[in-house]
């Protein structure tokens, strides 16, 4: 007998279509593999004591009502918004024989990639000819949409070194019913390239806008940016490197999009795309540490990488690139495999 409890994405919405069927193929799984168990199936989408969906109280009552011989954790979108406390607290209450922690909001024997799975079914279908740099307008492309503090203060660092003009910066406006900016204040807010879309080739529509900013989770956005910069500063959602490592489609664009990459995000997530048969860059600019290091020296070590690449010639940076190409091309077709990789896993949980 299987439980469900909690919310999930709309179909209609980035991420939703497929939360609804990678959790279908978990349930169908447990309930196969556990037939004869009373088992608890907690989804933590919007999760949490903080949220005013009911679920958390869902929880409460199940627990006064039922035993459970199993309980799992389903995380299939978004990073935990759960405190390791709040985690135990709920297991507490449960008291089920078995715990199972799946999906991408872990890091453990039932952690998948949701967002390669994504990619692969949404991005348009770019070849290498679409994508290769071989025109240099913009030395870095640095994209954000909701205003996080770490998002917030490497813009703030861009500005003050005055550097912000090498690029394309986008940076939403805090949102009164959803503060993600942590009472920081945003004195600029970027548009890149004024009346330009540059989500021209994004699925969703562009008038879902965060702060000004519209969401581009499906596509490259506009290939005349694209195919004119050079360094992808990612702006991941998690910063701190205490938090379980959670890796998005903002990581999976440089490698999808032929460029090369700086994380302003978990560092740590370097290694974990070594780990996964990625390249990285970063011996590239060995002049600075961009892992390794505590999450202050983040934007730091960042900034000094476009202000080495500020001092060369286009010539130069083109040469870079085409030493880059082999290991770019590389990653794009590895991310592919990735991508179906984690498939097999969502498909085969318990093997």
């Amino acid at each position: 007998m299987i439980t469900v409890a909690g919310v999930f994405f709309p179909k209609n919405v980035p991420y939703g279509e497929q939360e609804h069927r990678i959790f279908n193929c978990i349930k169908n799984q447990i309930d196969k593999k556990f037939t004869k168990k009373k088992n608890l199936i907690i989804n933590l989408t919007w999760f949490g004591p903080q949220f005013s969906n009911g679920a958390w109280d869902q929880v409460q009552l199940l627990a006064k009502k039922e035993k459970f011989d199993n309980l799992f954790w389903t995380g299939i979108i978004d990073p935990l918004t759960l405190l390791p406390d709040q985690i135990k607290q709920i297991e507490q209450i449960i008291q089920a024989n078995n715990i199972y922690y799946i999906g991408v909001a872990f890091n453990g024997s039932h952690t998948f990639h949701t967002h390669s799975i994504v990619c692969r079914e949404e991005f348009p279908n770019y070849d290498d000819n679409d994508l290769e740099l071989q025109d240099l307008k913009f030395l870095f492309v640095n994209y954000n949409r909701k205003p996080k503090p770490h998002r917030i203060l490497f813009v703030d660092k861009l500005v003050q070194n005055h550097l912000d003009h090498l690029g394309v910066v986008s940076l939403g406006k805090p949102e009164s019913h959803y503060n993600v900016a942590q009472g920081l204040a945003v004195d600029k807010y970027y548009k890149v390239l004024e009346n330009h879309d540059y989500t021209r080739n994004g699925k969703f529509p562009l008038d879902n806008a965060f702060g000004g900013v519209p969401p581009d989770f499906c596509s490259l956005g506009d290939l005349d940016i694209w195919k004119k910069h050079f360094l992808n500063i990612v702006s991941e959602t998690e910063f701190y490197p205490w938090d379980n490592l959670f890796m998005t489609e903002k990581t999976l664009k440089p490698i999808i999009g032929l460029r090369p990459f700086v994380i302003n995000g978990q560092v740590k997530i370097y290694q974990y795309l070594r780990d996964n048969g990625f390249k990285t860059f970063n011996h590239f600019f060995d002049f600075v540490k961009l892992e390794d290091i505590p999450e202050f020296e983040v934007h730091d070590s960042i900034i000094q990488v476009i202000k080495k690449l500020s001092t060369m010639d286009t010539s130069s940076i083109l040469s870079m690139y085409h030493d880059m190409l082999p290991d770019l091309r590389y990653n794009r077709a590895r991310f592919f495999e990735f991508a179906q990789e984690q498939k097999y896993k969502i498909e085969h949980l318990f093997e």
